[in-house]
């Protein structure tokens, strides 16, 4: 199926971003380079829990599209209403003012409208319609700046328990099982003092009885007639009843005797397995005890897999610029599911490739990112928000990047161009999505009236600037004059990161988003070369084949727009010679050397 100019069916993430997915009016390009902003930025919201999707932020279920999200600033508190797909917008947002300093957002849900919690409260029945929905609350804090890809994790703060139970020893009527009531005593409703800042929750005490939500069908684990949840205020149960069932009318109690069989602390998950003899008498566990909501066997409340249909807009589809040049047009790659912890993927033989095409349409790149958390905000704020593609060929022979030692910045800082932060680590390349803000900067002041690439230095960005022109007009970005899409540019380390993981299913990389090395390399292992078994990915998700379609091949290196320091940016390189024996590395150049090549990308 044809899709034209349709928004992407997002999953419901909670993740903060910098900027607005609303179009704005337009700033001088001189202004996006100065440090104080114009209050045309608004802050938008999409969220995140544990860096997993999820079908919402709460405990399970799916948005409404109603719910109102606290957001705080410094003292000021603005709620958000969430959209269907996990999208938070305001009437009145908070804006960036500086693109600099960094500020502290404080978040929560749900909210009591504008006022600070200092506790929360947890429904006596869960079993009843949203009661275990309504038990949950979640905050999340954390700081950014404007140039920043930030994300905000929520955090549950409850305590959730689950209780499995199942027949023991002469137990030959298994339905009693089945039907017994299980509850939790001596419980509170209402938790003890809360810090909104520091997340944590004072332990209380009460005496109330919880109804757990529970489980049927392939919701019980496995070898067990009942799972039920619950979600607890932080308490301490030693030395106190703490489970109640009954079974025909007699009720059995368990009460901790150690510290730590039952210290409900906030945001613990604690999974206690319980087998019922026929005398009634109770044996318990607890099989697990710690600070995440999502253990192994526990996949029905939060999913690691992501999965497409051939409607979706996704990853490895293709896309076409019209043949007027004013609107662009994908079609379906295949990609149908993906692994969120390991990064495999799953891939259908798409209904239709780029040969499919006969009307004029041109086909012009390979979709690479359509996560919102992984684009540019100034990117969305200009309405592209569908996501990135990757250009079929390549922009330029090998050339150099910039200048060498040129210092913009200020003492503060370690040097190289202005409105580049300095790439350093690992963690930071991965976190480096601002193309095209890095190539308005330079379109600004480094390229402003420049006819021919020898009159600058900088041809990597000279390159990018000009393809779709001359004799590579055949792939000109649709609709670029009116801001339809983004227009080709040099992507940063961060978007070749998403290139790799995404279409050259270099799943090794995600060990190392949040490493502090200055180094990505996945090495050879074997008798599989790295950088040739993600050279064929890449080169299979463009349809290698295709006319016009220039292949990745081993030994060539590609510039990023991303600035190690003032001497040297970052590249991907697809090591076929050396030490390293066809590994795939993410590491730096001299801006000067001459032997790297560009290709670009562009956001619709």
């Amino acid at each position: 199926m044809i899709i034209e100019n349709r928004k992407l069916r997002l999953f419901a993430w909670l993740f903060v971003v910098a900027t607005g997915n609303v179009l704005m009016s337009c700033t001088s390009d001189e202004e996006r380079g100065n440090s104080v902003l114009d209050g045309t930025y608004p802050m938008t919201f999409v969220g995140q829990v544990f860096d997993r999707p999820l079908t919402r932020t709460t405990s399970e279920g799916s948005w409404d599209g109603t719910e109102k999200v606290a957001i705080q600033i410094g003292e000021e508190v603005k709620l958000y209403t969430a959209d269907k797909n996990g999208g938070l917008t305001a009437d009145e947002p908070f804006y960036w003012e500086n693109k600099t300093e960094a500020v502290d957002v404080l978040a929560w849900y749900p909210c009591n409208e504008t006022e600070v919690p200092v506790s929360f409260s947890v429904q006596q029945d869960q079993n009843l319609e949203n009661g275990y929905q309504h038990s949950d609350f979640m905050r999340a804090r954390n700081h950014f700046s404007f140039s920043d890809q930030p994300t905000l994790d929520f955090y549950h703060l409850p305590a959730k328990v689950q209780l499995n139970l199942k027949a023991g020893e002469g137990v030959e009527n298994e339905e009693t099982i089945k039907d017994a009531s299980i509850s939790f005593v001596n419980m509170s409703l209402t938790s003890g003092e809360l810090d909104m800042i520091s997340g944590t929750v004072a332990q209380t005490s009460g005496n109330t009885e919880i109804v757990p939500l529970k489980f049927s069908g392939d919701k019980i684990t496995e070898g067990y007639l009942q799972t039920v949840q619950a979600l607890l205020v932080p308490q301490q149960m030693k030395g106190i009843p703490f489970i109640k069932i009954v079974i025909n009318n007699v009720p059995a109690y368990y009460i901790p005797e150690e510290e730590e069989d039952a210290n409900l602390q906030s945001g613990y998950l604690y999974v206690y397995n319980v087998t019922v003899n026929n005398k009634g008498e109770v044996e318990v566990s607890l099989a697990v005890s710690g600070p995440e909501w999502t253990p192994n066997g526990d996949e029905h409340l939060v999913t690691s897999r992501t999965c497409y249909t051939a409607d979706d807009i996704k990853p490895g589809d293709f896309f076409y610029r019209s043949a007027d040049g004013n609107s662009w047009l994908v079609s379906d790659g295949g990609l149908r599911e993906v692994d969120n912890t390991t990064g495999e993927k799953v891939w259908e033989t798409p209904s239709q490739t780029p040969a499919d095409f006969k009307d004029g349409r041109a086909y012009i790149g390979v979709v690479f990112q359509t996560d919102p958390r992984r684009m540019s905000e100034l990117e969305k704020s200009k309405g592209w928000t569908h996501g990135y593609v990757m250009a079929l060929t390549n922009a330029s022979a090998a050339c150099t990047w910039g200048t060498v030692g040129e210092d913009e910045k200020t003492e503060s800082q370690t040097g190289g161009i202005n409105y580049f932060p300095n790439v350093t680590r690992n963690n930071t390349m991965y976190q480096d999505v601002d193309g095209y803000g890095k190539k308005m900067y330079i379109a600004d002041n480094k390229l402003a009236g420049v006819t021919d690439v020898k009159e600058t230095s900088y041809a990597a960005f000279y390159y990018s600037e000009y393809y779709g022109t001359g004799d590579s007009q055949i792939y000109a970005a649709p609709g670029k004059e009116s801001n339809l899409t983004s227009g080709w540019y040099l992507p940063t380390i961060g978007q070749w990161w998403d290139i790799l993981e995404n279409l050259g299913e270099a799943v090794g990389l995600l060990g190392y988003r949040e490493n502090t090395g200055s180094t990505v390399t996945l090495r050879s292992t074997g008798d599989i070369k790295m950088s040739t078994a993600i050279i064929k990915k890449l080169n299979e998700r463009m349809g290698e084949n295709n006319q016009g379609v220039a292949p990745f091949v081993e030994g060539v290196h590609y510039w990023s727009s991303s600035e190690k320091d003032k001497d040297n940016a970052r590249r991907v390189l697809f090591d076929a010679a050396g030490t390293n024996n066809y590994s795939l590395r993410l590491s730096d150049n001299r801006k000067s050397n001459p032997s790297t090549v560009v290709r670009c990308i562009l956001a619709f």
